[in-house]
């Protein structure tokens, strides 16, 4: 195989008019997978987390009610 050949001019075998439509819906299909990955990103980026921890200062330590040796 030629290296030539790799850069040959597609043979079209439709017509243009399913052609520029077939690219138009890939286009479409594209812009929206885009959006919805940044809508997703945006999304998970300002999502609130569901598990807060706090901290809390005591002075004394809690003791096991039922100890037994």
């Amino acid at each position: 195989m030629n290296i030539s050949e790799l850069f040959q001019r597609y043979r079209k075998t439709e017509p243009s008019s399913v052609m520029v439509l077939r690219s138009f819906i890939m286009l479409l299909i594209l812009v929206l997978l885009i959006f919805y990955t940044i809508k997703l990103s945006f999304d998970a980026a300002n999502e609130i987390p569901s598990i807060i921890t706090s901290y809390e200062e005591t002075q004394s330590l809690p003791v096991p009610g039922n100890f037994r040796l």
